[in-house]
């Protein structure tokens, strides 16, 4: 969410083709990560004051990782996803991750469950600054969690609903258990059986082969 909540509009398309080796070197982008826009929108909406800039706290979380936690050493500031591979799952995950002492949560990777909305809505109020959740913020986006149980088995993602005619102008019904589709390589993706268009969307199985290699520096540009 770099992008949506720090890069201003007349250079989000920008920020979009640049390679993470290159963020930094965009001094307008710098700039905003010191001194975001949104926390001081929400100033003026919910009266929630703004931290003073410059932000080093939101810096740290979107460039260069956070110290004692996911910084690693002779970091260059880049927009990446880092995950700290010596700090071990927790046995009871926390969706605002860090905020609340789950340090094996986002923004140390990101879990299917971390309510990453949320975690970022309070580090721009000052969470990770103060290490306190911003209590007008608390009721965050009333999303706390995913609408279908997501599968015990990989890639581990809930199908999503179904909402477009796949089979001869009907719409057919996904499945909502979370459990993974069956069949072969030939239906495609491990499409049902017998069935013409494959029902695990190529994005879900990327998504998939991103979360397998969670052991890796992981590179993502928010779109």
């Amino acid at each position: 969410l770099v992008n949506e909540v720090v890069v201003p509009a007349s250079l989000k398309d920008a920020f979009n083709s640049l390679s993470p080796d290159k963020d930094a070197t965009v001094q307008a982008v710098v700039d905003r990560v010191n001194d975001p826009e949104v926390p001081k929108l929400i100033e003026k909406i919910y009266k929630v004051p703004a931290p003073a800039a410059p932000r080093d706290d939101i810096f740290s979380v979107f460039l260069t990782g956070v110290e004692g936690l996911n910084k690693p050493p002779k970091v260059t500031p880049s927009e990446q996803i880092r995950l700290n591979t010596a700090i071990k799952p927790a046995a009871e995950p926390s969706r605002l991750g860090v905020l609340t002492k789950d340090t094996a949560g986002f923004p140390n990777g990101r879990r299917l469950a971390d309510d990453v909305i949320d975690i970022e809505l309070q580090a721009l109020v000052g969470a990770v600054r103060t290490g306190k959740l911003v209590e007008a913020l608390a009721a965050g986006d009333g999303v706390d969690a995913n609408d279908v149980e997501f599968g015990t088995a990989f890639p581990y993602l809930a199908l999503p609903h179904s909402g477009s005619a796949t089979r001869g102008g009907t719409t057919s019904a996904r499945s909502t258990t979370g459990a993974a589709p069956t069949g072969g390589v030939s239906t495609g993706f491990g499409g049902a059986a017998g069935s013409g268009l494959p029902v695990l969307p190529v994005s879900v199985a990327l998504t998939g082969i991103a979360v397998a290699g969670a052991g890796f520096l992981l590179r993502r540009k928010a779109v």
